[in-house]
């Protein structure tokens, strides 16, 4: 359980952070570090609706999602940032370290560069605008 100063210094770190975060919307490196204290996405309800930004930057289990599209939530199903590409940008990993499990999103595509891991493996995108995985297309891609 937290004390009432873990708790205070939790809310200072995050109002920090929320002036902060803008300004690395486009480090995966740093968003992925920076993961842990950012807020994490919510659900918004017919009563209660929940409004993003452009650049809004959020988590949904752990992983650091931008803001693409300014909307309000509602509660609508595939609006969340784990499924809705049209509203969200996941973060792709900029080392090797930071790499994320491959997925495969054509409104998302990897640029050269940019970390994935396939099966256990971390690989580095030889191409801009890739969206098929290193065992579809290893052309593209190169083990590290």
């Amino acid at each position: 359980m937290l004390t009432e100063m873990q708790k205070t210094m939790l809310r200072l770190a995050r109002k920090a952070m929320d002036r902060f975060l803008p300004q690395i919307q486009d480090s995966a490196a740093l968003a992925q570090e920076y993961a842990p204290i950012m807020r994490e996405w919510e659900a918004g309800t017919m009563d209660d609706p929940k409004d993003y930004a452009l650049n809004d930057l959020r988590t949904e289990n752990g992983v650091p999602y931008k803001c693409t599209q300014p909307h309000t939530h509602h509660g609508e199903p595939g609006w969340n940032p784990e499924s809705g590409s049209a509203l969200w940008r996941r973060f792709h990993g900029t080392t090797p370290e930071t790499a994320w499990e491959f997925i495969a999103d054509a409104a998302n595509p990897y640029m050269t560069g940019e970390f994935c891991v396939e099966n256990g493996a971390v690989y580095r995108c030889k191409d801009d605008n890739t969206v098929h995985a290193p065992s579809v297309l290893p052309g593209s891609w190169e083990a590290v």
